[in-house]
């Protein structure tokens, strides 16, 4: 029950996309280091859908990395660290 609420929880707060990759790994990388910042993210993983048949319109990465919308600026200064 508890993870239930949890869960509704999450998916109440907003989601803001800062990352896209065309690997699944490359996002799970990113969410690493963003986790050891104490930054709560998440991956979204799009490549699921190629084996489905669903065309992925307008949409040209396999994974997406989100964060709540409070930790979009220092979330983006982390990642700005790691790309360059």
């Amino acid at each position: 029950m508890k993870l239930a609420i949890k869960n509704a929880t999450r998916m109440q707060q907003e989601w803001i996309t800062i990352y896209k990759a065309n690997k699944k790994y490359q996002a799970d990388l990113m969410k690493v280091h963003l986790d050891n910042a104490g930054i709560e993210a998440i991956v979204i993983d799009h490549s699921s859908l190629l084996y489905t048949g669903m065309p992925l319109i307008g949409e040209n990465s396999a994974a997406e990395l989100k964060v709540q919308k409070e930790d979009e600026q220092k979330a983006l200064e982390i990642l700005k660290e790691y790309n360059e």
